[in-house]
């Protein structure tokens, strides 16, 4: 068995580390799919959670007042 290898996965060091690479490059896709940002390499999440912040300080809001005030249930044409 190589040294340092995992007894109990039978993983070796290059091994671990090219699963590890492999994950964090899967959440690197994820995040760029959905709009989003990966953090990894890390133990300081405080300039993760400060993007975080400025990036959900901004948000639309959006409504529809129909101009019908009659509440019958009925449903109008969508133009």
């Amino acid at each position: 068995m190589p040294v340092n290898a995992d007894p109990m996965q039978g993983l070796t060091p290059t091994a671990l580390n090219d699963e590890l690479l492999r994950a964090q490059d899967s959440l690197r896709v994820l995040s760029d799919e959905t709009g989003g940002f990966a953090v990894v390499n890390t133990n300081d999440f405080a300039g993760a959670f400060d993007r975080i912040i400025r990036d959900q300080s901004s948000y639309y809001v959006m409504a529809y007042y129909p101009t019908n005030d009659k509440r019958d249930g009925a449903t109008g044409r969508s133009r």
